[in-house]
């Protein structure tokens, strides 16, 4: 009994360590974007914009957007593990918040390397599978932000499988997220007998795989 206790109070250390870190690395990547931003700003009001200069930041913003998503994402998964609901759903505000941000602030930019005619992923919209599995860059623009899709609770239920399949399978599964983070999504959205099935399994990637298969098959 006592070795249960003592293997609880190791992983929640564990996971808080990784809640620190991930906080600490969300303030780094969020610091050298508003620098980026400060600097494309500065670059854009020079009487002859440099036009390469401008690119490669814009790129480089667009490079560090998608590093901090995830990262968030991650963040708002680890907070969700230690039923913090309230702190992961301000992560999620902030990531719509900081996508806003981002994306008035370097308007300009794409306007002035579309005007001319340069090719930059920058400018480039948001990729389908992102707009369907992400839902912080579903809609960047946050007055016009859909609500963030909510997975349901399972608990087993073979009539409710359907329905909660489909979100999962669109905003956890088909995802780039590494695997650990789709089991540790896949736990939080688990009750009672249909969390049971999936328990100790782990958390690589097979894990991930012998978890999704087993809810599939003892549904069908």
């Amino acid at each position: 009994m006592s070795f249960s206790f003592e293997g609880g109070a190791h992983r929640t250390k564990t996971t808080m360590t990784s809640v620190k870190e991930l906080k600490k690395a969300k303030r780094k990547l969020k610091t050298a974007i508003t620098k980026s931003l400060t600097d494309l700003a500065g670059r854009l009001s020079e009487s002859k914009p440099d036009r390469t200069g401008i690119k490669a930041v814009l790129e480089g913003i667009e490079e560090r957007k998608q590093e901090v998503l995830s990262l968030m994402e991650e963040l708002e998964f680890a907070l969700e593990k230690e039923e913090r609901t309230d702190e992961a759903e301000k992560v999620g505000d902030e990531a719509d918040s900081l996508i806003g941000k981002i994306d008035q602030e370097t308007s300009q930019a794409r306007s002035f390397l579309a005007s001319i005619g340069i090719s930059s992923k920058a400018l480039a919209s948001t990729s389908v599978d992102t707009q369907e599995c992400n839902p912080h860059v579903a809609n960047s623009e946050p007055r016009k932000q859909l609500e963030r899709i909510r997975i349901p609770m399972f608990t087993g239920n073979k009539l409710e499988f359907q329905q909660w399949f489909a979100a999962f399978s669109t905003c956890v599964d088909t995802t780039s997220l590494a695997p650990r983070f789709k089991m540790l999504r896949l736990e939080s959205c688990l009750r009672g007998e249909a969390a049971e099935t999936i328990k100790s399994l782990g958390y690589s990637e097979f894990a991930y795989n012998q978890a999704t298969y087993r809810r599939k098959s003892e549904i069908s």
